[in-house]
């Protein structure tokens, strides 16, 4: 039987997926169109971990909060910022041997304080309309990310005693990254991209009341309503498969298909992430957290970050090589290119990620308040 341990590792391990997913849907983006999705399964994992995180100290006000936001600024900005320069570098590299366009415009800057298609926010703005930095563009949802962990703890401060009304509030974004997308924001900003982080907010709000008070739900309830998620989740998402498999339609972010199948892929990812950290279910949902919990995939979750933001400044370097030397893509070529990902990934995960990281014991958060 997995015990809490494991489950929590099987989402390291769903982490390690992600990253992976959408490495090969920007290296081939026809078959694997649908990768693009593992944003979000990012977006519902970060959530939950950072939910459940806070709702774990024994003090949960203005100084926990302080501790929190310099443990996320150690975790994110280091590496970040980086990044953030390797791909300028590249950019300008790219750009002097006439092998790319300029690599940013005059909103470069906004990339340094997470603004990053800012301009998006008004509806029906398309993302060539923005300032893009060339290669740094998968940052947009690092961007998101920052931006909700400025407001959700705070509404965890003022509603900690009310768990219900946590519940009702993460419904609430829910529906309002819904219906941001309904109303033609594009999906690169936050208030498009709520459902999923307040959809790993809600899970974590879940768990703890199930811990400290709530009493477990009778299985057949409880596999009732997990199986009217699946379908509910599988009819926005199908149709958007069939157009892409069977129709051969090229589908773009702000297409219909597209903006119904971000709410059907956060339902999924939020129903496969409670099948294994939820109550122990049965053989199919052990063996799930099993695998997950793998040691090759929890490897790669911890690289997940890394490899998230490096794959495309060292895709455009990738491109830029075969187009120097007159070579084709290959699937050779593309192999080493992805290992090349990985083992980059590894190497600032160790020399960067780790050594800022420990500097966190210097900030720790207040004992949690329950086993």
């Amino acid at each position: 039987m997995s015990g809490p341990a494991e489950r929590w590792l099987a989402v390291d391990g769903l982490r390690g997926i992600a990253a992976l997913g959408v490495v090969l849907f920007h290296l081939h983006p026809a078959p694997l169109f649908w990768l693009w999705s593992m944003v979000d399964l990012f977006f519902i994992i970060s959530g939950l971990v950072i939910t459940a995180q806070l709702l774990r100290v024994s003090r949960l006000d203005g100084a926990t909060l302080r501790i929190f936001w310099v443990r996320r600024a150690l975790r994110i900005f280091p590496l970040y910022y980086a990044l953030l320069l390797f791909t300028l570098a590249v950019g300008l590299l790219l750009h002097r041997l006439g092998l790319e366009g300029p690599p940013y415009g005059e909103g470069l800057w906004k990339y340094f304080v997470f603004l990053q298609f800012s301009e998006l926010y008004v509806p029906g703005m398309d993302a060539r309309e923005a300032d893009l930095l060339r290669f740094f563009i998968p940052s947009w949802s690092i961007a998101v990310e920052e931006q909700y962990y400025l407001v959700w703890p705070l509404l965890l401060i003022a509603l900690q005693r009310r768990p219900q009304a946590l519940v009702i509030v993460s419904l609430l974004l829910i529906a309002i990254g819904i219906g941001a997308r309904a109303g033609a924001v594009y999906p690169y900003v936050l208030p498009a991209r709520l459902d999923g982080l307040a959809m790993g907010s809600l899970l974590a709000v879940w768990l703890d009341q199930r811990r400290t008070a709530a009493p477990p739900h009778p299985a057949l309830q409880r596999r009732v309503v997990q199986g009217l998620v699946l379908l509910g989740g599988l009819l926005l998402v199908l149709p958007y498969l069939w157009l892409g498999y069977v129709e051969r339609q090229v589908l773009t972010l702000t297409d219909g298909a597209v903006v119904i199948s971000v709410t059907g892929f956060v339902l999924i990812y939020g129903l496969l992430i409670h099948s294994v950290i939820g109550p122990p279910g049965g053989r199919l949902a052990r063996g799930l957290a099993r695998g997950l919990a793998s040691a090759p995939l929890v490897w790669l979750g911890g690289l997940s970050y890394a490899l998230y933001l490096s794959h495309t400044p060292l895709r455009g370097l990738y491109n830029g090589l075969l187009r120097s030397q007159g070579w084709p893509r290959s699937e050779l070529g593309d192999l080493l290119y992805l290992l090349v990902c990985i083992g980059f990934a590894w190497f600032c995960q160790r020399q960067i990620e780790r050594r800022f990281n420990a500097l966190k014991t210097r900030f720790p958060l207040p004992a949690t308040a329950r086993g």
